[in-house]
C-alpha cells in the first residue's frame, strides 16, 4: 500500500509541475488530459499526506509516554490516533479500488405509470413517490438531479 501511495504522490507532483509548463499549456487537449489525471490522483494523495501527518502525530505522543507529567495526556491523544488511524487506513484502501469507467457517465432514467386496472393506480402512487427516493442518495454522491415531465395527450 506504501509504494502505491508513494507512488501517486510522485506522479501528482510530476503532474503539479507539468500543467504550469507555458508548452503544456499551448496544447490544450493534452494540457486538459493532465489537468484530469492531476485531479483523480488530488483526493488520494490529500489522504495519504494527512495519514502521514497522523503517523507523526502518533509517534510524538509514543514519545510523550516517557514523561511521567505528560503521560495521562499522551496515553489519552494515543488511544484516540490509533482510532483515526484505523479509520484513516480504511480511507486509503477504498481509495486503491479502481475506478469504474461509467462513474463519469450521465444516466437519463424514465418510469411511466401503466395504464388502466389496478396494478396501473399502484403504478401511479409509486411513480409519484419516485422523484423524493434518489434525493438523500443523490447529496450524499454529489448527484445532479433534473426532472423533465412530458404530459402525453
Amino acid at each position: 500500500m506504501t509504494e502505491k501511495f508513494q507512488w501517486m504522490q510522485e506522479q501528482y507532483n510530476e503532474l503539479s509541475e507539468a500543467v504550469s509548463q507555458p508548452e503544456i499549456i499551448a496544447d490544450t487537449a493534452r494540457w486538459q488530459r493532465l489537468l484530469k489525471e492531476h485531479a483523480q490522483l488530488e483526493p488520494a494523495v490529500q489522504a495519504w499526506q494527512r495519514y502521514q501527518q497522523l503517523l507523526t502525530q502518533q509517534t510524538e505522543a509514543e514519545e510523550m509516554l516517557n514523561d511521567p507529567e505528560l503521560a495521562p495526556m499522551a496515553q489519552t491523544e494515543l488511544h484516540e490516533l490509533t482510532r483515526r488511524r484505523a479509520d484513516m487506513e480504511q480511507e486509503l484502501r477504498l481509495l486503491l479500488l479502481p475506478k469504474d469507467p461509467n462513474d463519469e457517465r450521465n444516466v437519463v432514467m424514465e418510469i411511466r405509470a401503466g395504464a388502466g386496472g389496478e396494478e396501473a393506480c399502484l403504478a401511479r402512487i409509486f411513480c409519484a413517490c419516485i422523484p423524493a427516493m434518489p434525493s438523500g442518495t443523490g447529496i450524499a454522491w454529489k448527484w445532479c438531479r433534473s426532472t423533465k415531465r412530458s404530459w402525453a395527450a
